[in-house]
């Protein structure tokens, strides 16, 4: 079963979860929003 709600954890589920489909060199973006005005991003290469 695919996991619900994760609190603060849902930028690692997601990473462990794709992380096979993911290749050398790729950019991925990470985007955590929150609740009221509170969001984060980041750009890594995987």
């Amino acid at each position: 079963p695919l996991p619900g709600n994760g609190g603060r954890a849902p930028i690692a589920i997601t990473l462990s979860l794709e992380s096979e489909s993911r290749v050398p060199g790729e950019q991925v973006l990470l985007l955590g929003i929150g609740s009221g005005l509170n969001a984060s991003a980041m750009e890594l290469i995987w």
